[in-house]
């Protein structure tokens, strides 16, 4: 992984609202697509452990989008990894998660995206939901600055105006109560909108037949003609992170396979299994590792030379169907799992190696490795948690705690063997949970790599041992 070139002066701002799912991601999309057609490099980023918001941010700007989680990383690795992709781009715009202060606990901002802002030292840029109000508008944006410690809001977003008048007055209030400007607004238009499902948005690669090329030109035209560009670039020119940086491979330098040797991952990449971060699978590389991309939907056996394999997040509940059709790749798998291949599985994985998924009176088997069905439910479990791991397992040695989250809305039907738990979760509120095998460790818990390379590192040795 290749530290980043010192930075010069460039505009650098973080997209925020006060509330969930006040068009964060529109705006920010917008601004990436309108900079883009100007011919400006945009770099985009996604503040927290989010899978699906950075794929439309790298639709949008045609880089790959990159997470900054402030929780789940060190800040010297967020300021890394900030820098490592900023330093390329001409511009650099981060979409910030949930409200604006609203990150781990209810208590302080930690995590949140105000924190990463003053981290890397960003000025913001907030969005207000304009609809189904006017003045009292002006009210919540002079409550973010208030709580708005050691960051500056250079200015806000209308979002959803219903009109000129509309505009007219929410513009007036908002200005005299914080006096910043307001420096763009985007029309109440079901066309700017874009579709959710359970968890969120409906992915960037589900959006077929150039539709989701035609949302990024109407918003690119949109923020263009109804944004003030020059002053937001002016505004948010800055020169570089608040401070030094970390590489996280320094903490692993001379782990690896031996030299000459590249252990084969092959890593579960299609429609159904997508959660993944782009820097988990750069850092087993860096370490030595060969990833090979593999769809259990399409392939029928495992790659090559297979030492490991990993099974991401994603949605197999909507592709149960076809996973249990694709009974050869089934059957690889089990055979792997069977022979004491190495299998690292979050979530929607987790899902795939259990006996199946029920929803409702159906049942749908799938791989049965773990010994339990999950069943869907209609809440989502979102939330971070610290872990402990109750036993060796292939990432995380015995005792050893990391931080993850969790975004899931299936749950196991009955609980494992007693035993057979990979971890104990310390917060928020402590249960068993996962399974693992010697060479098998499965979970509900996303991880993110760059948090803890020691992780990686297990990972590249368990493949450099096949079975």
């Amino acid at each position: 992984m290749r530290r980043p070139r010192p930075a010069s002066a460039s505009p650098r701002v973080l997209v925020a609202a006060p509330e969930t799912g006040a068009g964060k991601t529109t705006v920010a999309m917008g601004l990436l697509a309108a900079l883009r057609r100007r011919g400006v490099r945009v770099q985009p980023f996604k503040v927290g452990p989010d899978y699906i918001d950075p794929g439309f941010l790298t639709s949008a700007a045609g880089r790959q989008g990159r997470n900054l989680d402030a929780w789940l990383l060190p800040a010297g690795t967020v300021r890394w990894l900030f820098d490592r992709h900023a330093a390329s781009a001409s511009a650099a715009v981060v979409e910030g998660m949930m409200g604006l202060f609203d990150g781990y606990s209810g208590s302080d901002d930690e995590g949140s995206s105000a924190h990463v802002a003053r981290l890397l030292g960003l000025p913001v840029l907030v969005v207000l939901d304009a609809s189904r109000a006017a003045r009292s508008i002006a009210a919540v944006a002079r409550g973010c600055q208030v709580l708005a410690r050691r960051i500056e809001i250079v200015g806000w977003i209308l979002n959803r105006v219903a009109g000129e008048a509309h505009l007219r007055w929410v513009r007036e209030a908002v200005e005299q109560a914080t006096g910043r400007p307001v420096l763009g607004h985007l029309p109440d238009d079901p066309r700017l909108r874009l579709p959710e499902r359970h968890r969120g948005l409906v992915q960037a690669h589900d959006r077929r037949g150039g539709q989701l090329a035609a949302v990024l030109a109407r918003l690119a035209r949109e923020v263009e003609s109804r944004f003030e560009l020059d002053h937001i670039l002016r505004l948010t020119r800055r020169a570089a992170s608040a401070g030094p940086g970390r590489c996280p491979c320094d903490a692993v330098a001379g782990a690896g396979p031996p030299a000459g040797r590249r252990p084969v991952i092959a890593w579960a990449d299609d429609e159904a299994f997508s959660f993944h971060y782009a820097e988990n699978i750069e850092l087993v590389e860096t370490l030595g590792a060969r990833v090979v991309r593999w769809s259990p939907l399409r392939d029928r056996d495992l790659p090559a030379g297979t030492g490991a394999l990993v099974l991401g997040g994603g949605y197999p509940e909507l592709y149960a169907e076809h996973l249990a059709c694709a009974r050869r790749a089934l059957e690889a798998v089990r055979t792997f799992a069977r022979h004491g291949g190495a299998i690292y599985a979050e979530c929607g994985g987790f899902m795939y190696l259990a006996r199946g998924i029920a929803s409702g009176r159906r049942r749908i088997r799938l791989a049965g490795i773990v010994p339990a069905w999950v069943r869907m439910g209609e809440r989502t479990q979102v939330a971070y948690v610290e872990v402990e791991a109750v036993r060796d397992t292939l990432l995380v040695p015995r005792g050893e705690r990391v931080r993850g989250h969790e975004f899931h809305v299936s749950r196991l039907e009955r609980p494992l063997p007693r035993g057979a738990a990979a971890y104990r979760v310390l917060t928020p509120a402590p249960r068993p949970e996962g399974f693992a095998g010697p060479r098998l460790l499965a979970s509900y818990v996303h991880l993110n790599f760059l948090g803890r390379p020691g992780l990686a590192a297990r990972l590249v040795a368990a493949a450099s041992r096949p079975p």
